[in-house]
């Protein structure tokens, strides 16, 4: 899929403490954006049409990240100020890092997690997104390893890693290595001013791994905001140190409500980004491998006689593939109720079924099961075998889907040339198509997310420019 800008990600951090508030940063020549946020009727309206250009960035073409919107507030990342010094002496190199912002659309602000220079505690500071990052860090202090951010109606959260820089060294059978072992915190952020709210440390000695590239967030350190209104952090040090953190968290301090380490002795494993550890385990009695999964947002314990390997989560169901020695590769999947543990085999020409056809993309958004590629367009519940929409669209060329207050938007372009959208949307309720129209642009990604203030991808936010009061409005137009 062709983009407006070189799709970019994030490793994650920030260099302390040589931080200063209102640091200035150097301009770099790119085309800048001229969209502005409108406000929508209500905070419940449908957005009908968009703007030609992002909002947010300002700035296309170097590493920013978005990882939620709630609201007119987005969190996600940028490049982390640092001087052009690296280490090559085996340490984090800094030109691979990134730090946790939370973006204020209405007031077009753009704050960023830091230590406070002077306490040593977190804090954060005005930045500007237009720009590439100035020098800030002159020598030792410590970097903050960030992973992907999330957000409630009034606080963001941040997980970081409080490392050393550079590492100190440690000796093992006589060799001198780098000791890439630090504390673990999570952080609460106000949205309206960036003040911390609370801070808690979940390890004071997580093993990171030095080499994250700087397109990706580190799978093995995540949060996850729980339908039951907590918040599950998780964090592994692959083995390195036999610490593994799992914990659900009271969203007003971050005290500890759960911990998986309680509910079993078994080594887990997390399904990130999801508040959901799993492990393998044998029976006593009968000597087979089963599976175990715990739902860290209740506590809800379930053990499956099978040998499964479970790989994602979708809603309230996760999903899993047989992994016994009996196993076939065009075994369907199962589905495994994190409510119940009811165990549902799919059907063979499911598009979860990865036998069916390796081109087709399927994610689950706001509930609902979506897979899209080669033309298809199938959505359904993670459970069911019917889906409420089934359709193959022989002219489309790549397809972006959203859902908004059940409402399933669809964007596709026709050809690599095309230079607009045909946006269809249609009604979850009843599988009919609401209206169809065509916008600007053509960079998104498969899987977006819209609320009434308008829509993004990972890479940019793009305000919405006209609405409709509900579903049935839509359609009358």
């Amino acid at each position: 899929m062709k983009r407006r800008h070189a799709l970019l990600a994030l490793a994650g951090g920030i260099v302390a403490p040589t931080m200063l508030p209102g640091c200035s940063l150097i301009s770099r020549k790119m085309e800048s954006a001229s969209a502005s946020i409108s406000t929508p009727p209500s905070s419940t309206a449908i957005p009908i049409d968009f703007a030609k250009e992002q909002l947010w960035p300002k700035l296309l073409g170097f590493d920013k990240r978005i990882c939620g919107m709630r609201g007119c507030h987005l969190v996600g990342s940028l490049p982390t100020p640092h001087t052009d010094t690296s280490d090559n002496s085996g340490g984090i190199d800094l030109n691979n890092l990134q730090s946790t912002v939370i973006v204020d659309l209405a007031e077009q602000t753009t704050r960023m997690l830091i230590l406070d220079p002077d306490t040593g505690e977190y804090a954060t500071t005005t930045v500007d997104d237009r720009s590439t990052p100035s020098a800030v860090h002159e020598g030792a202090g410590t970097i903050l390893l960030a992973s992907a951010p999330v957000l409630d109606d009034e606080h963001a959260y941040a997980m970081v890693v409080r490392m050393p820089y550079p590492q100190p060294t440690t000796t093992v059978n006589g060799t001198s290595m780098r000791d890439f072992s630090a504390p673990l915190d999570v952080v609460s952020i106000l949205l309206s001013d960036g003040a911390i709210t609370a801070t808690a440390t979940l390890s004071e000695h997580i093993w990171v791994y030095p080499h994250t590239p700087n397109n990706v967030f580190p799978y093995d350190r995540y949060l996850c905001l729980t339908e039951e209104g907590t918040l599950f952090a998780w964090a592994s040090d692959q083995g390195r140190m036999g610490e593994t953190v799992a914990r659900t968290l009271n969203l007003s301090d971050l005290s500890t409500i759960l911990d998986a380490g309680s509910l079993t002795s078994e080594t887990i494993r997390g399904l990130s980004p999801h508040a959901v550890v799993w492990y393998s385990r044998i029976d006593e009695e009968s000597g087979r491998t089963c599976t175990g999964l715990i739902s860290m947002d209740n506590g809800a314990h379930h053990k499956v006689n099978e040998d499964l390997n479970l790989y994602e989560v979708y809603g309230r169901w996760a999903i899993a593939t047989s992994n016994g020695s009996d196993a076939k590769a065009d075994d369907p999947p199962r589905v495994i109720s994190l409510d119940t543990g009811e165990v549902v085999t799919l059907a063979q020409d499911d598009p979860l079924n990865s036998a069916s056809d390796d081109h087709v993309y399927t994610h689950c958004s706001e509930g609902w099961r979506i897979a899209t590629g080669n033309g298809l367009l199938d959505v359904r519940r993670p459970e069911s075998s019917e889906p409420i929409i089934h359709m193959v669209r022989e002219d489309s060329y790549s397809t972006s889907t959203a859902v908004y207050k059940d409402v399933l938007y669809l964007f596709e372009l026709r050809n690599s040339m095309d230079d607009s959208y045909r946006l269809t949307a249609f009604d979850l309720v009843t599988g009919e198509q609401i209206n169809e129209t065509r916008i600007a642009g053509t960079g998104l990604e498969a899987d977006i997310s819209i609320n009434a203030n308008g829509m993004h991808d990972r890479f940019e936010f793009i305000p919405a420019t006209s609405w409709a009061q509900d579903v049935n409005e839509w359609k009358q137009r």
